[in-house]
């Protein structure tokens, strides 16, 4: 029996066994004759790339089919793609029942009992029981279309819905003049785009959406020069309104420069994969497809596909319940930050400061909270506490004069991505942010503008797990789990005026729990502050304000959206700093040395950074 050896691998060589030579025994021979001389071995795959060991006499090769993973490894999160992701998350999900087992089982593993000598000797106590706590189902809202056509949901609570052939559009978009649709590397026939245009203009017209099929161009280009598209879209930008494309993969690199094309000029574009596209003109799933990207059309484009109002199960007890949570004269703002992913070994070596930008995102709503706008802008890298926060609030209060012909007399605040530790400066934040109140000031007729200011930090990642007192193990995950709307006020954290929430319907695993904490609660000189009541119910009726996903979702919607706005912001920085360099360059560094955005060391980098890669573009272009 041979013995097992164990080696670190650093990269794979393009040279493959037959190629790739050594000196031995004073001749030079190929890896592949290597292994027939010294093992008596044919390697069954010559053709494939070769692991390298790095050694201090230099690299040694070695052919992938002699080798084994090591188990325990863990792929970076950098070199992860997203059905890696995909697979994972859904490879680590436990319905509830085995959640709750799964816990009892570390707890008893890592002796987190009262026996523990340790704890002990710190006179330290720990219940190993579950906490049982009271908890209430919120209903969720009516789905309001034109021509008051609304959805409402069942007497026991739950809410299904989709875009039927008779819901119009609450605010249907409406595309005057022409629209270019591009073909990227022959990845479809023209005929097929011709079908594939006809049938999705004939569905959006069935739901108000304005759009002509007579006013398209068709164009077929070529991916590989970045600076031939360039010209290409600033060429179009003047004589079209929108882009629609489609590749041949989902996640085609084109994609990402696309979207930062689509900032540069002011152009909104949509991608739709090839497998999307004939989906939409075959003959099964077609409706739900042509639905999808619809949905997300009339959003781009400037339009809103659905309200929320209160149903008739609340109504019938309470009046102007909608007048009350959401007036017109309420803002609802989400703020969330992505931060660079983590250096490679090498610049940790090397002490080398992370010179990616931390991205900010963030979302508002108009008047109605499903008129969602939105913007992101760059700061500090691994900056969390959010900066230029003023300056940019302030453009979205004149955002909402603009559209209203008022300023908010109530503002509510979600915050994402911060933990317990940080509240502190969020509360900061808040306070910063009210600065813009000075700048907006001439717009208010009635004295000092001043609004009520209201904060929740919105945690998804929380210790927090939520399940029934009693879990029937015959039954499938998604009965195991709380209800969605299932809301918890009781039993939480004994200095925070906090709740925990469940608002999205969970088909495998455990449900996700939502941990949401009041750190601000101002009364300004206008406007009225909701009570907790209030904001309970308020933030689960914005987590049905998507528009895309007809369902509910795990954050409230103009949180959704600034997680989604901040991801765009860096997308369209790595775009930009690795524009017009090879696949290798971009591959082998994520940070900005390497690209044509390096810090200049000027105090105003980040905020020239951020005009430069901003989008002007006033819709909710992101969907």
């Amino acid at each position: 029996m041979c013995k097992a050896l164990t080696y670190i691998y650093v990269s794979l060589d393009i040279e493959i066994a037959f190629r790739a030579k050594f000196e031995y025994e004073g001749e030079e021979i190929s890896v592949n004759e290597y292994f027939l001389k010294r093992y008596k071995r044919q390697l069954a795959h010559p053709h494939l790339p070769l692991c390298i060991e790095r050694r201090a006499q230099g690299a040694i090769y070695h052919p992938m089919e002699v080798l084994e993973i090591e188990r325990g490894q863990r792929v970076t999160t950098e070199k992860q793609t997203p059905q890696m992701s995909e697979t994972m998350i859904r490879e680590c999900q436990l319905p509830p029942l085995q959640m709750k087992n799964h816990i009892e089982n570390q707890i008893v593993t890592a002796v987190l009992t009262n026996e523990n000598p340790f704890l002990k000797a710190w006179g330290i106590r720990i219940s190993t029981r579950p906490i049982q706590a009271a908890a209430r189902r919120f209903y969720p809202p009516a789905i309001n279309y034109a021509g008051n056509m609304k959805v409402q949901p069942a007497h026991h609570g739950d809410l299904q819905w989709r875009l039927g052939a008779r819901e119009q559009f609450t605010e249907p978009a409406r595309l005057q003049g022409r629209w270019t649709f591009l073909i990227f590397d022959g990845c479809i026939r023209t005929s097929d785009a011709e079908a594939f245009i006809d049938a999705l203009v004939k569905y959006c017209t069935q739901h108000g959406l304005q759009i002509s099929s007579r006013e398209v161009d068709i164009r077929e280009v070529n991916s590989e020069v970045e600076q031939n598209l360039d010209q290409l879209m600033k060429h179009i930008s003047g004589i079209s309104k929108f882009v629609m494309f489609t590749t041949k993969m989902k996640l085609d690199p084109i994609h990402g420069f696309m979207k930062r094309l689509e900032a540069q000029y002011g152009i909104v574009n949509q991608h739709v994969s090839s497998a999307t596209l004939n989906k939409a003109i075959g003959q099964k799933g077609a409706f739900m497809v042509l639905g999808n990207l619809c949905l997300k059309l009339n959003l781009k484009l400037g339009g809103v596909n659905h309200s929320l109002r209160t149903c008739d199960q609340m109504t019938s007890g309470m009046k102007n319940l909608d007048a009350s949570m959401f007036p017109k004269t309420r803002m609802f703002v989400g703020f969330d930050v992505s931060h660079a992913g983590p250096q490679s070994f090498a610049e940790r070596q090397m002490k080398k400061e992370q010179s990616e930008p931390t991205v900010v995102g963030m979302a508002y709503t108009l008047g109605e909270p499903t008129k969602i706008r939105g913007t992101y802008w760059m700061q500090a890298p691994r900056l969390s506490s959010i900066s230029d926060i003023a300056s940019n609030f302030a453009m979205a209060l004149k955002d909402f004069y603009k559209d209203t012909n008022s300023l908010p007399l109530d503002i509510v605040v979600f915050r994402g991505g911060v933990s317990e530790g940080e509240f502190k400066k969020v509360v900061g934040e808040m306070i910063d942010l009210q600065k813009a109140f000075v700048e907006v000031n001439h717009l208010y007729r009635h004295g000092m503008y001043s609004p009520s200011l209201t904060c929740l930090v919105i945690q998804t990642s929380s210790n927090y797990r939520v399940i029934p007192t009693r879990i029937d193990p015959r039954a499938r995950p998604m009965d195991q789990n709380v209800p969605c709307g299932t809301v918890v006020d009781d039993a939480v954290h004994p200095s925070y005026n906090e709740f925990l929430i469940i608002p999205q319907k969970a088909l495998q695993g455990t449900a996700r729990t939502v941990r949401c904490t009041l750190v601000m609660h101002s009364k300004g000189t206008s406007g009225t502050l909701p009570t907790m009541e209030e904001l309970r119910q308020i933030t689960y009726t914005l987590c049905h304000g998507h528009q895309v996903v007809c369902g509910s979702t795990t954050l409230p919607s103009v949180c959704y959206s600034a997680t989604n706005l901040s991801k765009r912001g860096r997308n369209n920085w790595k775009a930009e700093n690795f524009r017009d360099m090879d696949d290798g360059s971009m591959a082998s560094s994520c940070g900005g040395d390497r690209g044509r955005l390096a810090h200049d060391g000027t105090p105003d980098f980040f905020k020239n950074l951020s005009a430069q890669l901003r989008s002007d573009i006033h819709t909710h272009y992101w969907a």
